[in-house]
């Protein structure tokens, strides 16, 4: 089983979303504890599943299995009652990896550490990921606004030298299409009181 755990530290490693992350965990899970369902729920919604009855069996059910209990049971629709097992994610409280698969008994201690270890490496991906998205954001944000400001600011400088209409007016058209970044033109109109458009810049 160790081989297999690293091959998964090293592919969710490589990924680049939050979901992605949610995604190979349960399917690694699923695969490497041969179970029917392999489950991340959070706040009464799944975050991903796998295995062919993940998605019918409710939520609140799967909540119900806490982690670390023993002789936890999930009614799982075509396969009757499965022992299950849970661990918890860190990075969403609340977050947990439920897995529940056909058979007498439980997981082993074995497979009761292994699925941990996946809870452990998705939790903290998930939320490296999340915060890597976050930041992205935010400096996507920052870029956005400062490209307004200064926008605004040659806009000012050009009233205040009391340019003629027509030159403004074209100047901010062409300030618009520079922020609107897929544009290909930008039509700067005013409606007449007749209700014909008189086009002032482009």
């Amino acid at each position: 089983m160790q081989p297999d755990l690293a091959g998964f530290v090293a592919a969710v490693s490589s990924l680049e979303t939050e979901a992605a992350a949610a995604r190979l965990a349960v399917e690694y899970a699923a695969r490497a504890l041969d179970a029917n369902v392999a489950v991340i729920v959070y706040g009464g919604q799944f975050l991903a599943a796998a295995g062919d009855a993940a998605c019918v069996v409710a939520v609140a059910d799967l909540e119900r299995v806490r982690p670390d209990a023993v002789g936890c049971w999930l009614d799982v629709p075509g396969a009757g009652s499965c022992p299950a097992a849970a661990a918890t994610l860190e990075h969403r409280p609340g977050a947990m990896l439920v897995v529940a698969r056909p058979g007498p008994s439980g997981l082993s201690r074995e497979e009761t550490g292994l699925l941990r270890a996946v809870a452990q490496v998705a939790g903290r991906t998930m939320r490296m990921l999340c915060v890597l998205h976050d930041g992205r954001a935010a400096h996507e944000e920052l870029a956005r606004l400062s490209g307004e400001e200064a926008a605004l600011r040659r806009m000012a400088a050009l009233v205040a030298r009391t340019a003629p209409p027509a030159a403004v007016f074209a100047a901010v058209a062409e300030e618009v299409g520079q922020l609107l970044d897929m544009a290909d033109f930008t039509l700067l109109g005013r409606y007449d009181s007749d209700g014909v458009v008189e086009l002032v810049g482009a």
